[in-house]
């Protein structure tokens, strides 16, 4: 064989291999060429049964959402908790259990780790990671990467469709945006889907430096759709129509479609005030409010969810680890009105 007879066939089998890694990244299954909308949730307790997924999939969710937490003790101290072998390959066999399940459900899966300070000091968290020297950053980023990346790897032979580079991660992104991109590029080494990163909807995504490496700019939509005045839904609509003046205008500027990574209510009084709080609005039940919980997922879907630069949602969150009777103050949705509401919506588009 000459050499121009092998460096056809070379170029050829490179055609080839170019051709498939692009059908992986930008052609799924389903019918996203007449509808790009993600309609997925965080799952949360699922183990080894998964049969809270064929609910999901009855009741029109599409994408379903695994969040691992990566342990970190201190906002700055580098030291976090690695995956050793044994790990990676439980949470493989978990994870294989997983994808056959969702496979036969046709549901799509977004593996979204995100970093959990265990030990917060004075309120920090995952936003607020900084390191004190050069040293410290070297060891936190080396340990973050090794980490993600081994989630890619596993992401990628699993053929999972989207994976989540990070979350919240706000201030190691203003101080460190060179070594975030050199990250991104060895991600998209061993991962062939789709990518986001999950901003915070406070001075985060507009401070993202990176979205063109991306196919979606990732929002964590907590936006705060009331004053602490009664809640109306009229109100909470047109809080929306002002922040979607504001997205469209990013989006268009990045060149890049919305997701909202997450957005979550609990069904407390004031989550239309404060919707990111956990508990300290209060967990007991006389502060319960099913119905502010659904007036915000309305307003919602009565607004941002029809937006055409707008590509979808990952919703706050579902458990899978017990039944709830629906009269609690969490973001958990089931047997809630918000559940039948959020149903509804995403069976009409």
């Amino acid at each position: 064989m000459n050499n121009s007879s092998f460096f056809k066939i070379f170029f050829f089998l490179l055609c080839i291999i170019v051709a498939i890694s692009y059908t992986r990244r930008y052609n799924f299954k389903d019918n996203y060429s007449k509808n790009p909308k993600q309609k997925g949730i965080h799952i949360f307790g699922w183990r080894n049964d998964l049969s809270d997924l064929e609910l999901l999939q009855k009741s029109n969710f599409e994408w379903v959402t695994i969040t691992p937490f990566i342990g970190q003790k201190h906002h700055d101290q580098p030291e976090m908790r690695m995956l050793a072998l044994e790990d990676s390959i439980r949470i493989r066999a978990r994870f294989v259990q997983f994808k056959k399940k969702t496979d036969s459900l046709d549901l799509h899966i977004m593996l979204k780790p995100h970093i959990w300070l265990y030990q917060q000091k004075k309120g920090m968290w995952r936003s607020d990671i900084e390191m004190q020297d050069e040293a410290a950053w070297t060891t936190w980023f080396d340990a973050y990467e090794k980490t993600m990346l081994t989630y890619a790897r596993i992401a990628e032979e699993l053929e999972f469709e989207q994976f989540c580079i990070g979350t919240e991660l706000e201030k190691t992104i203003e101080l460190k945006a060179d070594r975030w991109l050199g990250f991104i590029k060895k991600v998209k080494v061993v991962f062939s889907g789709k990518l986001t990163y999950a901003a915070n909807w406070y001075e985060g995504y507009e401070h993202f430096p990176h979205w063109k490496e991306l196919d979606y700019i990732g929002i964590q939509a907590y936006f705060p759709l009331n004053d602490g005045s009664p809640v109306e839904q009229s109100k909470l609509e047109k809080t929306w129509k002002n922040y979607a003046k504001k997205l469209e205008v990013f989006s268009k500027a990045q060149k890049r479609p919305i997701l909202f990574t997450e957005i979550g209510y609990r069904s407390v009084k004031g989550t239309a005030t404060r919707p990111w709080e956990w508990n300290t609005i209060g967990n007991d039940t006389t502060n319960l409010s099913l119905e502010e919980q659904r007036l915000c997922y309305q307003a919602f879907f009565n607004t941002i969810w029809k937006k055409k630069w707008f590509y979808g949602v990952h919703i706050w969150e579902w458990q899978a680890r017990a039944n709830s009777d629906g009269k609690n103050t969490d973001f958990h949705l089931e047997n809630k009105p918000a559940f039948d509401l959020i149903s509804r919506a995403f069976n009409k588009n």
